[in-house]
């Protein structure tokens, strides 16, 4: 197989589509990339499993799978998952390159046990479109030299959207969409709640939702609560949404006396940042990690909670 359509195919969940942007964006400088959010036009009216399994089975020269436990049982990785595999049937899977996303890292249980995999959370976003730059030369692919036309093109798509981020973050319907994301990341979380006491009832997690924008799990002797702090209603300017450990039991609403004033164990703040798709994500206020979806940070603040909890 030497004519291919793509030198790379990008394989994700919808979660991690922003992620996948960025790296196609950077890869796309020198290689033909398949990314289905860019492809929907080509793909409109045509047999979407026809058309996905010709992509990840021979269409493209090198498959990148975002890699996370819920991969391979949506309907379209699903797909993309059954093309990989019996593509690797035929050719060993020297055309694939997984990026685990899940912590801790893991890869799917059929994947040989000598395939290497790249850490992004280590090495970062940079560092990994190079990996796959250098993945798809070492399979014969030819970078293509970028057109003025091209960098053009990237120029004026990348001081648009820095236009729209800064009207974004000055107007009032920034601040709306911020705090209904905050209400859909509290809904999410009554309902990771309710399953795990459901699954699990010796773990009776107990939850409180306040009135004022902030959230408070316990789980005996300790509390994690949820604050999102706005100053302006037209800015977004100071706008932090903050999540704490504490030492005992938090309640809120309604008077308590503590025989001793409760102590924040941990800490961490969040910043709301506007992605390319048009969502709210949450970035560290010290920028060291990428920023998270509502469900990316939902699954670190319950995974640092009850690691906390192992730790009483």
């Amino acid at each position: 197989m030497t004519d291919f359509k793509y030198d790379v195919a990008f394989s994700f969940l919808a979660e991690d589509e922003e992620l996948a942007q960025r790296l196609a964006d950077i890869v796309n400088e020198q290689y033909e990339v398949f990314l289905y959010s860019e492809r929907q036009k080509e793909l409109a009216g045509k047999d979407g499993e026809q058309e996905f399994n010709a992509v990840f089975s021979k269409q493209a020269r090198m498959v990148v799978v975002f890699y996370r436990g819920q991969w391979g049982k949506t309907a379209w990785t699903r797909i993309e998952e059954t093309a990989i595999k019996g593509r690797a049937f035929d050719a060993g899977y020297d055309f694939t390159l997984f990026i685990p996303l899940d912590d801790p890292k893991s890869v799917p249980p059929w994947l040989p046990k000598n395939r290497l995999y790249l850490n992004l959370e280590r090495f970062g976003e940079n560092a990994a479109a190079a990996v796959i730059c250098s993945r798809i030369m070492e399979l014969s692919g030819s970078p293509r030299p970028a057109s003025p036309i091209d960098e053009a093109k990237r120029l004026a798509a990348d001081l648009a959207f820095k236009k729209e981020v800064e009207n974004w973050r000055i107007s009032g319907e920034g601040i709306q969409q911020v705090i209904q994301t905050i209400e859909t990341f509290y809904e999410n979380l009554e309902n990771q709640i309710s399953l795990i006491v459901a699954e699990n009832p010796s773990l009776q997690f107990k939850s409180q939702k306040g009135k004022q924008r902030d959230f408070v799990i316990s789980y005996q002797p300790i509390s994690m609560t949820f604050d999102l702090h706005i100053v302006y209603s037209n800015s977004l300017e100071h706008v932090s949404f903050i999540v704490r450990h504490w030492d005992r039991i938090i309640i809120r609403g309604q008077p308590v006396t503590y025989f001793e004033e409760p102590k924040i164990i941990f800490e961490e703040q969040f910043i709301p940042e506007l992605s390319r798709n048009k969502e709210v994500r949450w970035a560290l206020n010290d920028r060291t990690k990428r920023p998270f979806s509502n469900q990316g940070l939902l699954e670190r603040c319950m995974k640092g909670f009850m690691d906390k909890i192992r730790k009483v």
